[in-house]
């Protein structure tokens, strides 16, 4: 017996009729005959949607028209069969091929197999490639996996090609660079390098970075043989401002004597006040900020420029102070 695509019974007897039950009712009728003297063990639909039917007394198989369920013809191709009880058919499985768009995949990304439902994903090595039974793929560590699809309707199976799992290039260098200046970073082959901002910082595919203006960007390293990328965060500095000193003017006279005239002139009015001992230090000091002076200070000296002149120059606090002290 066997449940036809109606949802009803259909039985094989004894006799050389082929029963129908319906499943509602029960009510049992004559669906199909042979017309022959012969009894059938076994019923089933076969893949062209008509009935087959097993005659024990013969050794044939029959075949029924559906749903009319007219006579068709001997199925088989003669001989006998001995007293066979049933017949079955093995599922159709060409309809649920296993499909892989690509032989590889990046560490940490993911692949949509095909079909997506209607059945049941695994994966040959779910610590390299997980599988799951929508057919997403996530790739795991580095290696290779076969996927096998299996259909719940038929249980037909269907294997895909190799899988392999890649790991990711990685990056070093330098994380930060000024304004203007230069700086490099590793791989600089068998690839490319992009910018996320090249109004920051612009990449060769060398490596070669080029800082435009102070910020951050994130530059991405793409491999040519498999595609798999990484990343790397980086910072562009500001050039420091230059100092700011201030307005240099040549006063008009000096407090301590009411006199115009130069620095130099100044400081001889001021060795009076000096013992012998401490003027040949104070003439060492005046001969050492002169012979080191920058060419653009001239001759003339204001005592401001004196100053500034000693600072940057000596880099000694109590020189400036000492002056200070003395010539005011």
């Amino acid at each position: 017996m066997v449940f036809g695509p109606d949802g009803n019974l259909y039985v094989g007897t004894r006799t050389n009729n082929i029963y129908k039950i319906t499943l509602s009712t029960g009510i049992i009728t004559v669906w199909g005959t042979s017309g022959l003297s012969e009894y059938y063990s076994g019923v089933n639909f076969g893949p062209d949607g008509r009935l087959y039917a097993v005659a024990v007394s013969g050794g044939t198989v029959r075949r029924f028209n559906y749903p009319s369920g007219t006579y068709l013809d001997r199925f088989d191709s003669g001989g006998t069969l001995g007293e066979p009880k049933m017949i079955t058919f093995s599922p159709k499985c060409g309809s649920c091929p296993a499909s892989l768009p690509s032989g590889n995949l990046c560490l940490g990304a993911t692949l949509q197999l095909s079909p997506a439902s209607g059945g049941m994903w695994t994966s040959s090595n779910p610590s390299v490639a997980s599988v799951t039974n929508a057919g997403l793929v996530t790739a795991l560590s580095a290696g290779v996996a076969i996927f096998t699809f299996v259909n719940s309707t038929t249980a037909c199976s269907s294997t895909t090609s190799n899988l392999t799992v890649n790991t990711n290039p990685s990056a070093a260098g330098a994380s930060t660079v000024c304004v203007g200046e230069t700086a490099n970073i590793t791989p600089g082959t068998n690839g490319t390098w992009t910018s996320s901002n090249s109004s920051i910082a612009t990449i060769t595919n060398a490596g070669v970075i080029s800082g435009i203006s102070a910020g951050s960007v994130t530059f991405t390293y793409t491999r040519t043989a498999d595609g798999c990328t990484t990343t790397w965060p980086f910072t562009v500095l500001a050039n420091p401002a230059a100092p700011l000193i201030g307005t240099i003017t040549q006063p008009t006279c000096f407090q301590s004597y009411r006199k115009c005239g130069s620095h130099w002139f100044t400081i001889h009015r001021h060795m009076d006040d000096y013992k012998a001992s401490r003027r040949n230090d104070i003439f060492r000091i005046r001969n050492f900020i002169y012979s080191n002076r920058p060419p653009s200070i001239p001759h003339i000296l204001s005592e401001l420029q004196i100053r500034i002149h000693v600072l940057q120059y000596l880099h000694q606090m109590w020189l400036l102070i000492h002056l200070h002290l003395h010539l005011h």
